[in-house]
Order: structure tokens, then sequence, then C-alpha cells
């Protein structure tokens, strides 16, 4: 490969030598800065930007972190969940068919109850006992009612 590359560079005039010396000149700087810088420094660029956006991720966790840290955070009832859901249902006017403990917290079946209060009163149970849903079924009744089965924990 060599000696074809010398034979035709012999068959070249000297003005064509000094032509393609001058070509490579120019050649060789274009292609190592587009070839090799300009893909060097988008790569720098991508990486910059990925860990900017990053940096602006975390700081975002650790300002909701803080605000669940300083949220107020209801009273624990020392009383045994099941027992303070089914006060709490009773308070809020449902029908409780059955409360039982299950593991840490409270099963509560109601055979028929309106969706928007029943609902609602989970949504405030969070606030006001510190109970939250880990498991919900409610079926549909012919009377535009549900029945529901739902289970709450307290919040750890």
């Amino acid at each position: 490969m060599i000696d074809a590359t010398m034979a035709w560079w012999r068959e070249r005039t000297p003005r064509e030598h000094g032509l393609l010396i001058l070509l490579a000149v120019i050649a060789v700087p274009l292609i190592a800065f587009y070839g090799v810088a300009r893909p060097i420094g988008h790569a720098i660029e991508r990486a910059q930007l990925a860990r900017d956006a990053d940096a602006r991720a975390l700081a975002d966790v650790l300002l909701m972190a803080g605000k669940i840290r300083a949220a107020d955070r209801p009273a624990r009832n020392p009383a045994p969940v099941e027992r303070l859901v089914a006060g709490e249902a009773e308070r809020a006017g449902f029908t409780v068919t059955g409360v039982t403990r299950d593991g840490d917290g409270a099963l509560l079946v109601i055979a028929a109850v309106r969706p928007q209060p029943f609902f609602a009163w989970l949504a405030a149970m969070k606030a006001r006992r510190g109970l939250f849903v880990t498991r919900l079924s409610a079926r549909a009744n012919d009377d535009k009612t549900l029945t529901v089965s739902v289970r709450l924990e307290r919040a750890r």
C-alpha cells in the first residue's frame, strides 16, 4: 500500500504536490475540529445540562422532603386503630357493617354508603387522624350507593 501511494505521489507534478500539501494543511485542522473537538464539546455540554437537571430535581426533592418534615402531623391516638376507625365512621353518620383488626391497620366494611360523603371522609381521615388507605374495594348497589371494604392504617 505504501509503495502504491509513493508511486502515485511520484507521478504528480511539483505544482500538484504543492496543491495537495495545501489541501492537507487546510483539511487536517478542519477534520480535527469538526470530527473531534465539536463532538467532544457537544458531549460535555449535554453532560453538564443533564447534571444541572439532576441537581434541580434533587433540590426539588429536598425541598419537598423539608416541607413534609415540617408539616403538622396529627397527634397519635393511643386507642386501637379499629376502635378509632369505627368511632370516626359512626361519628360521620355511616352505618358500619364490621370493623376488624388487620395487621397494623383496620378493615372497615360498610354495606351501603353514598360515594361523595364517604370519599370526602376518607380524605379527611389522613388530616384529622393520621390514617391512610392501603386497600379499597367498592361495588355499586342498586340504589346509587356503594358497598365498600377499606383498610386503613396509621401513618408512620
